[in-house]
């Protein structure tokens, strides 16, 4: 009984931990795979997480869209649970580069 009470309490801790968090970054790769953003302004990659198929084909076809004039910026908000982005809103998709300010 105290193993299942404990991890119980494991996974809670794990969902209470998520935090929503904006980011702004460039796709790192758009021909390999548009799910690994660097993020403006900083040297941090971000993996964005599971997406719905109707969202992730929707999500590829516009990163391939973008992509055939350069690089590709994206802006998504989702929880953050400190390995990938989930549960994720994609707020925007545009042509461009983070610039050399990092913004």
């Amino acid at each position: 009984m105290r193993v299942f009470a404990l991890f119980i309490f494991s996974l809670s801790s794990a969902v209470i931990a998520a935090e929503d968090i904006l980011v702004f970054g460039q796709v790192v790769d758009p021909a390999a795979s548009p799910m690994l953003l660097r993020v403006c302004g900083t040297d941090k990659n971000v993996r964005l997480g599971v997406m719905a198929s109707a969202k992730y084909d929707w999500f590829v076809r516009q990163v391939s869209e973008k992509s055939s004039s350069g690089s590709v910026l994206v802006e998504v908000r989702g929880k953050w649970n400190g390995e990938s982005l989930e549960q994720m809103d994609i707020l925007n998709v545009e042509s461009g580069a983070c610039n050399t300010a990092g913004t």
